[in-house]
């Protein structure tokens, strides 16, 4: 066979032509069906929320009566995420459903209407994007408001639902902190009131160690009396042995034994010494059990005053912390109270854009037309090589210039 030069290409599809024309015309009125009879136009519009605030999905433990309080008096935070989700909830679309007026008959409805809303956020901004799509342009613009208000109002009433219950919830506690303040001040003045409290016993246990301490002393000076006595008496006895009992006296020149005065005086020094020394010793002992029985007093004292000031601790310790506990739900209560009255749910999520307009989206028919033309042409060019191609195969001769007209 011999080379076909462009002008060859140009002939085969110039004699084809009304072939390509057929084609061409056949796809032009398949594409005119379609976008008469089976496409749709689409349209869409844009509602945009603003919502606070903004937290990492992340939370930190949460352990303590403090903690517990103060997250539930606080405004739940949800993440950015979280919101765009809510938004296809199934409660959030009803309610917009009956806005828009959409036919509820299927009950595929919501599935319907969810694939319809496409929800996006502005990075780093707290902006939430919702487009609703339509083949009529009104109702796209009515069906973003309807679903951006749907979930302003959710979010609002879901906030107000949450505060109410936390202050039900620490209401309840007030009031049981209330009646366990009570008790603990009841059960402390009962305390207080007792004839022997920690001031009484720690009064006795003072004196207690006064008298101990004098009685030590006391026995420090006994001691260095019956020292000092036995001294005496152990100097007088030795003075005794050297002095007569007896001594002469010559008298009228006659000689006579008498009594030594001396020795008579030693005697009663040595005898007020023995009673001294006995007077003393007997001192001593009774200081001695008076000073034990202090001791042993002592240590029932410490006892009964350490109990005393534990059991004092024990209920000063669950007063203040029932008070601060009271004090605590109080304030939340009170914090609570400010916001119900704020109506924060309402401002925790704000439609800061209306859908006011449309736009059209997707390809045009006049586009689909024109695409659909191409295709033809191509189609019909292709027909045209693919029965040239088997004409030369089953002629079994070559096809020459002359066969397809070519002078």
């Amino acid at each position: 066979m011999e080379e076909i030069s462009l002008k060859d290409i140009i002939t085969i599809i110039w004699k084809s032509k009304w072939l390509i024309a057929i084609i061409t015309t056949v796809c032009i009125v398949i594409g005119l069906v379609y976008c008469l009879f089976i496409m749709s136009d689409s349209y869409e519009a844009e509602a945009v929320l603003n919502v606070t605030p903004i937290k990492s999905n992340s939370t930190g433990t949460i352990d303590t009566v403090p903690d517990i309080v103060a997250y539930l008096a606080n405004e739940p935070a949800n993440s950015i995420e979280l919101y765009s989700a809510q938004i296809k909830m199934d409660s959030v679309l009803a309610v917009a459903a009956e806005t828009i007026g959409l036919d509820k008959s299927s009950g595929d409805y919501l599935n319907s209407l969810r694939s319809k809303v496409t929800v996006n956020s502005t990075e780093k901004t707290n902006m939430i994007n919702i487009r609703f799509n339509d083949s009529n342009g009104k109702t796209a613009v009515n069906g973003a408001n309807a679903v951006a208000d749907a979930f302003v109002k959710y979010v609002s009433e879901a906030i107000n639902v949450y505060f109410n219950d936390a202050y039900d919830f620490i209401s309840q506690q007030y009031e049981n902190e209330d009646a366990n303040l009570s008790e603990s001040i009841g059960l402390l003045n009962e305390f207080l009131s007792q004839e022997r409290g920690v001031t009484e016993v720690q009064n006795e246990l003072d004196s207690h160690i006064s008298l101990i301490n004098s009685h030590k002393n006391n026995l420090m000076d006994l001691e260095i009396t019956i020292n000092y006595n036995e001294a005496g008496l152990a100097a007088a006895s030795n003075l005794l042995s050297d002095t007569p009992a007896l001594v002469d006296v010559i008298n009228d020149s006659v000689s006579e034994q008498v009594q030594n005065s001396s020795y008579a005086a030693l005697v009663n020094i040595i005898n007020d010494y023995k009673i001294a020394i006995s007077v003393d010793k007997a001192k001593f002992k009774l200081y001695e059990k008076s000073l034990k029985d202090l001791q042993r007093g002592i240590a029932d004292l410490q006892i009964e005053l350490n109990f005393k000031k534990s059991e004092s601790d024990e209920l000063n310790a669950e007063y203040l912390s029932s008070k601060e506990a009271l004090d605590l739900y109080q304030s939340e209560l009170e914090a609570i109270e400010i916001k119900l009255a704020a109506d924060i749910g309402s401002k925790s999520v704000v439609k800061i854009a209306d859908a006011v307009g449309y736009k059209s989206v997707g390809t045009s028919k006049a586009m689909i037309m024109i695409i659909v033309a191409i295709i033809g042409v191509m189609l019909g060019v292709f027909a045209v090589f693919i029965i040239y191609s088997w004409k030369s195969d089953t002629s079994g001769d070559e096809i020459s210039k002359d066969n397809i007209g070519i002078e």
